[in-house]
């Protein structure tokens, strides 16, 4: 199996309760809540005094962001980000992995042999599918959920309805079902996925090796050029069709941890080491143009209106740079139009325009910045 996505969604490997941290307040302190990738999952911490509103564990997302699902002491909380309220508690049995969310809805899996099981909390209903199945996203009326088929050396993205319990292939944009010798057989390393809640389309960005076999060729989206090592995977979760947007050199070369994907004015792809923006048009679905920038190395995150990219120590608008005196984590947007991105285990707001750091707290365990909630 080549894609990383489970490890990447979990962002979970404890569930110790944390020690309280002990921050020094400072004037103006923010009152913002900042949801968190930390050494125990996922959870939302208060910028101003570093105590949790929401104790991190594992935990899954809905692709609005608008939710968080955690897992923790067989007790499953669903949180709504607005208010910081748990509105649902269940009570889980047995060894499961919150992997896909929407509304009041989770998919929870776990293998089984050569097969799958995946329980959806909130319906009340478990299904044993056939392989390794992966849940990637509901649709928004919860009755399908889009899984990953994974295959030994591939994967395929197919639609179980949750009425039926079938597993079903997807459709072509606006033309019917994709025939079975047209369907998706991709090969990647999944790295970031957004979600354009206008159109409702979720992006995810993958890099691959080896042949991939394109429904994109029956809609003429894909570049005939060689050298593809990378693509966007486009996923109309009411609709139900997929397909997938190649990028063109030097994406994919980099090593995957150095792309990252954004909305801006249109959807960004970015590999900060070789120092490239592609911009893809929103509507059409194809790639525009591909812009260079001064490159840097490391983990790379990206934030849209205007583009901004950090990657190591470095975050610039790809004209002017900062030098930071730590790799930065996430890139987050806050109030006053500061940025909030993790230094370490130090919680930091940038104040981008004037070069200075506007606060900072400490967080033991701190990963990662995801959002301002």
């Amino acid at each position: 199996m080549t894609t990383t996505r489970r490890q990447v969604l979990a962002g979970a490997v404890g569930l110790g309760v944390l020690a309280a941290c002990k921050p020094v307040a400072s004037p103006g302190t923010p009152k913002e809540k900042v949801l968190v990738k930390h050494a125990n999952g996922m959870g939302v911490v208060d910028a101003g005094t570093g105590k949790w509103v929401i104790e991190p564990g594992p935990a899954v997302l809905p692709v609005d962001h608008g939710g968080l699902a955690v897992l923790r002491d067989s007790q499953l909380s669903i949180w709504s980000l607005a208010s910081h309220e748990r509105s649902a508690l269940s009570k889980v049995e047995g060894e499961w992995k919150p992997s896909a969310m929407v509304g009041e809805r989770v998919a929870l899996v776990r293998r089984t042999g050569k097969a799958t099981k995946i329980h959806v909390a909130g319906l009340d209903r478990a299904f044993d599918v056939p392989g390794d199945i992966e849940p990637e996203a509901f649709s928004p009326d919860g009755s399908k959920l889009y899984v990953l088929d994974h295959q030994p050396d591939s994967y395929r993205v197919r639609l179980l309805d949750l009425r039926t319990g079938e597993l079903q292939r997807l459709n072509i944009r606006g033309k019917g079902v994709v025939p079975a010798e047209a369907e998706e057989i991709m090969r990647g390393h999944y790295r970031q996925a957004v979600w354009d809640a206008r159109r409702g389309i979720l992006f995810s960005l993958y890099a691959h090796g080896g042949d991939h076999q394109h429904t994109g060729q029956l809609l003429g989206v894909r570049p005939d050029a060689p050298g593809i090592h990378a693509f966007i995977h486009a996923l109309h979760l009411a609709e139900g069709w997929a397909m997938c947007i190649d990028l063109p050199s030097p994406f994919g070369e980099s090593p995957i941890e150095a792309h990252a994907l954004a909305l801006s004015n249109n959807l960004c792809a970015v590999n900060a080491a070789a120092g490239a923006v592609a911009e893809i048009d929103l509507e059409g679905l194809h790639l525009l143009s591909v812009k260079r920038f001064t490159g840097s190395a490391g983990d790379a995150f990206a934030h849209g209106y205007p583009l901004l990219v950090g990657a190591g120590a470095r975050l610039t608008d790809l004209s002017a740079d900062w030098q930071l005196d730590a790799p930065l984590s996430g890139l987050a947007s806050g109030a006053d139009g500061l940025l909030w991105t993790a230094l370490g285990e130090r919680l930091v707001a940038l104040d981008w325009p004037a070069r200075r750091r506007a606060h900072e707290i400490a967080v033991p365990g701190l990963r990662s910045v995801i959002k301002t909630v």
